[in-house]
C-alpha cells in the first residue's frame, strides 16, 4: 500500500502551483483592462486590497489548512496577493463587461505620439542555446481625448500599415462607455 501522505503532499503542492499561475493570470488580466480604463489605477487596487483584508478573518482557517507554512503573515501575504488578484480582476471586469446602456457613444481622440519598438528575434540551435535572428518590430499610438485636459491618455498598438497611415495631429473614433462602478471604458475596434 502506498503512502497517502506522500499523494497529499503532492496534491498540496500542484494546488499550490495552481494558485500561483491563477493568481499571475488574473493580476496580468486586471492590467491590460486597467490600460482601457480612465480610472487611476490606485482606486481599484485599493478597493481589491480593502475587500481581501475584509475577507481575511474568514480566509485564515482555510489558509492555515492550504498553505503548508506555519508562519500567520507569510499566510497573510499569500491571502493578500491572491484574493487582491482576484478581486481587482473582477473589479476591472465587472466595469469592462457590464456597460451602461445609456453611455455607449463614439468619441474623438486625437494622435499625440507614435512609437516602434525592436525586439531581437532568437532561434534554438542547440539544447540551450539561442542565437539572434533578425528583428521584429511593435507599432504603437498614443491617444489623448479632444477636449480634454491631457490627463486622458491612452496607448494603443496598431499594424504596420495602420502605424504608416497615421500621423501626428490626427483624430481617431473610439467607442466610449461608462462601466458598472462608473468608470470610462474605451473599446478598441
Amino acid at each position: 500500500m502506498k503512502n497517502s501522505s506522500g499523494i497529499k503532499s503532492r496534491i498540496r503542492i500542484a494546488l499550490l502551483a495552481l494558485m500561483a499561475v491563477a493568481v499571475l493570470v488574473f493580476w496580468a488580466a486586471g492590467i491590460v483592462m486597467l490600460s482601457r480604463t480612465f480610472v487611476v489605477w490606485w482606486i481599484p487596487v485599493a478597493i481589491s486590497l480593502a475587500v481581501s483584508v475584509m475577507l481575511l478573518p474568514l480566509l485564515l482557517r482555510f489558509l492555515r489548512a492550504v498553505i503548508p507554512v506555519g508562519n500567520d503573515i507569510v499566510n497573510v501575504m499569500i491571502h493578500l496577493a491572491a484574493v487582491g488578484g482576484l478581486l481587482f480582476f473582477l473589479f476591472l471586469g465587472l466595469n469592462t463587461w457590464i456597460p451602461r446602456t445609456d453611455s455607449i457613444h463614439d468619441e474623438e481622440f486625437e494622435v499625440t505620439d507614435k512609437y516602434s519598438r525592436r525586439h531581437t528575434r532568437y532561434r534554438r540551435v542547440g539544447r540551450h542555446r539561442h542565437l539572434a535572428d533578425g528583428y521584429r518590430w511593435s507599432y504603437g499610438i498614443e491617444l489623448r481625448r479632444s477636449g480634454g485636459d491631457g490627463t486622458e491618455t491612452i496607448g494603443q498598438q496598431v499594424s504596420a500599415g495602420e502605424y504608416r497611415r497615421t500621423r501626428v495631429g490626427t483624430t481617431r473614433r473610439l467607442r466610449v462607455y461608462t462601466g458598472l462602478f462608473g468608470y470610462e471604458v474605451v473599446e478598441y475596434r
